[in-house]
């Protein structure tokens, strides 16, 4: 009988166990996309440049850029957004949460 009882225990505390570390990964499997919105404003073809979240909110973070003479960089997004003439970035890659 407290055989038994013991198996149950260290079964629970498994289940316990197993179900912490399966929550911590899924809160840090976010996924963040980038998003480019039209300055109507301009006239040289300017676009702000968002990261979102996996519910579409803005947030600050970092996004790898390739620009026409293909040099890359990586570039800190805030919230706001960052303005850039998309004519001369050829991609927009690795975006992640600051």
């Amino acid at each position: 009988m407290k055989k038994k009882i013991t198996i149950i225990f260290i079964t629970l505390i498994t289940i316990i166990i197993l179900a912490i570390i399966g929550y911590k990964l899924y809160q840090n499997s976010d996924t963040y996309t980038y998003e480019w919105v039209e300055v109507k404003e301009s006239t040289i073809g300017q676009y702000t440049l968002y990261i979102n979240n996996s519910v579409g909110k803005h947030i600050d973070g970092t996004v790898r850029i390739t620009y026409l003479n293909g040099e890359s960089e990586t570039v800190d997004i805030p919230k706001e957004g960052t303005m850039y003439v998309k004519d001369i970035i050829v991609k927009v890659s690795n975006p992640k949460k600051k």
